[in-house]
């Protein structure tokens, strides 16, 4: 018994190891995301871009400089759907 799953352990680490190793070689994509939306103003309305975000909320700013990055489209979007009101919110790609 101790023999056949020391075998099972063997190929299952040199599984992992090898997925490790092809992961580490991954690239990143050069597109990034970030979410913004139109709040209104004392001269009408200027954008905020989000900038901090916890489980509850978020945070927005107006410098686009400083705004959360996001590599994945998806995980923008996941985010914008996360949340009650994000309708108006827009997911825009920056270079």
């Amino acid at each position: 018994m101790i023999i056949v799953l020391s075998k099972k352990r063997e190929k299952n680490e040199k599984v992992f190891n090898d997925f490790l190793r092809r992961a580490f070689y991954i690239k990143l994509p050069k597109d990034k995301f970030i979410i913004s939306k139109d709040h209104p103003g004392n001269g009408g309305m200027y954008k905020v871009y989000l900038w901090k975000k916890t489980k509850l909320f978020v945070s927005w700013r107006h410098e686009k400089d400083r705004a959360k990055i996001f590599r994945y489209e998806d995980d923008a979007i996941w985010l914008k759907k996360c949340f009650n009101g994000s309708s108006t919110w827009e997911v825009e790609k920056i270079k």
